[in-house]
């Protein structure tokens, strides 16, 4: 099963002992996916992820280095344009920030992985309903 990932699901991981989580991203019954953005975004959250973990850095990176090499990074240019304004719709008013993950799983055609319930509810209060609730 296609799932595009957001950014929240993988600091969850990260960040959480929770380990239900991780097994999503080691599974051979998932195929991760997200924007090529998310390294980028992670990487500029970094501080905020080190200060929040209860873990020595090296496992920190260690972790994250593994749970990205579970995820394909898909190039936003890829995505189609009739993708992205139907996410630009659904996102408009307060979650642009989402329009790459969004705009990917609807070019995808595969359930959106997000840990963000106002978005969800946002979206769905717009019509969109393809999440992945583990």
């Amino acid at each position: 099963m296609k799932i595009v990932v957001d950014s929240n699901v993988i600091y969850s991981a990260l960040l959480n002992t929770g380990e239900y989580v991780r097994d999503i991203f080691f599974s051979d019954l998932y195929e991760l996916h997200s924007c090529k953005y998310i390294v980028v975004e992670t990487f500029r959250n970094k501080e905020k992820l080190f200060k929040h973990a209860k873990l020595k850095d090296s496992i920190l990176l260690d972790r994250l280095f593994k749970l990205l090499r579970n995820v394909t990074p898909v190039n936003e240019g890829f995505i189609s344009d009739d993708s992205l304004e139907r996410a630009y719709e659904l996102c408009s008013g307060g979650y642009e920030k989402d329009i790459p993950f969004v705009a990917l799983s609807i070019h995808m055609n595969c359930p959106l992985w997000t840990n963000d319930e106002e978005l969800m509810l946002n979206l769905s209060n717009r019509g969109f309903y393809n999440f992945f609730n583990p």
